[in-house]
């Protein structure tokens, strides 16, 4: 009997589009899993109804450069200070640095160099080989890949790196075929699962999303969020992408959970007061009356959209562009004139969108193993569940 392959991809791609399921039962059977590795997706998906977890947050940036990290770092030891549970995740596979922020004195890795912990690239990897081994093995499961930083007069913070940062890692991340992950492994329940594992453990799970529009960015912005924090600058480019990406995200989400529904926050970050006042009114006018200013509508929220940007528009600071400073251990909280000020404020908004409540019985089933050879996801009312 010739042995196990692969299966190759043939399923079209769309912007952030990705299948979460097998398409077929004889596409099932022409994939054969190890039926004896310790299968963590056997649990069972569901909680009762009516009960709460933690947040998932993903910031997201259409360009790079933005200050998406920066603020995704300022955001969590903003948390951490009052006392939240908070897990931070970079998901940035192809350009990691998340930990970077957290090298200061105000910080400590008690398990070691971060970069030499398995990440989300090792995990993938491992499930995946997992699938297709000649015999029972296992993988590192979700809650190993949780590092500890300890942070000075606050809550410790945890860890999710990108992956081993050794000579092989590029060539990790470029191999890997996220589009059979999800058309073919089952990879859509592999995420779920690891969101619903890490959201009952913290009270927020931070995701430092890829940029642009791709597989994995598709994945942070679509797929695993309740809360999207769209990072921008106030450049054109910046701001046009980032719309329409947004846009691309919103129809996707609608397609893949229409019943759970996509909260954005928009977030201006450097924001540059010193130029010449006109101009800065004119973009302040204008952004106000966009697409991101509707966001802010929809939202509910007790500001106006014009209270809003003012109240969480990060300014652009010169003495830390030499530096991964996370201003919120400079600047005071009750500053105005401070970033510190401004992600406060930023945390108040994602506090007024609610608690994230469990989906109720029926919308999404466990993971079944029909035979030896056929494990698959279904649902209850027998229709594919895409991101497309």
């Amino acid at each position: 009997m010739a042995g196990p392959k692969e299966p190759s991809n043939a399923i079209g791609s769309t912007p952030l589009g990705l299948d979460l399921r097998r398409e077929t039962n004889a596409e099932l059977s022409r994939t054969r899993l190890n039926a004896e590795i310790p299968f963590s997706l056997s649990r069972y998906l569901l909680q009762e109804p009516g009960g709460r977890r933690g947040r998932v947050i993903t910031f997201y940036s259409y360009k790079g450069g933005v200050g998406r990290s920066r603020a995704l770092a300022n955001v969590a030891v903003q948390l951490a200070r009052l006392g939240k549970s908070v897990l931070c995740m970079d998901f940035d596979l192809e350009a990691p640095g998340l930990h970077h922020y957290f090298l200061g004195d105000a910080f400590a890795w008690p398990g070691g160099d971060p970069a030499i912990h398995a990440g989300l690239v090792d995990f993938v990897h491992g499930y995946r080989n997992s699938l297709f081994a000649r015999v029972p093995t296992t993988y590192v499961q979700g809650g190993e890949l949780i590092q500890i930083v300890k942070v000075h007069d606050a809550a410790d913070i945890g860890y999710i790196g990108a992956g081993i940062q050794d000579k092989h890692y590029k060539q990790r991340v470029s191999n890997f075929d996220w589009r059979s992950f999800y058309d073919h492994w089952d990879g859509g329940a592999v995420m779920d699962d690891l969101k619903l594992d890490l959201a009952d453990r913290f009270d927020y799970v931070l995701i430092d999303s890829r940029t642009g529009i791709s597989d994995i960015s598709g994945i942070c912005s679509v797929h695993l969020p309740d809360i999207l924090v769209a990072v921008f600058t106030p450049g054109p480019q910046s701001q046009a992408g980032l719309v329409d990406a947004l846009q691309c995200i919103e129809a996707n989400r609608m397609a893949l959970r229409p019943q759970e529904p996509l909260h954005i926050l928009p977030l201006p970050c450097r924001v540059d007061r010193d130029v010449v006042r006109e101009s800065f009114d004119g973009w302040f006018r204008q952004l106000i009356d966009s697409y991101l200013g509707e966001k802010v509508k929809v939202l509910g929220w007790l500001w106006s959209p014009d209270q809003y940007f003012r109240h969480v528009s990060i300014e652009h600071f010169s003495r830390f562009v030499y530096e991964d400073t996370i201003e919120s251990l400079v600047h005071h909280d009750d500053d105005e004139g401070g970033n510190a000020w401004k992600y406060r404020n930023l945390i108040r908004a994602i506090e007024a969108i609610g608690p994230v409540e469990f989906p109720t019985p029926g919308l999404r089933q466990k993971f079944v193993a029909a035979s030896a050879h056929e494990r698959f996801l279904y649902y209850a009312d027998e229709k594919p569940l895409r991101l497309a």
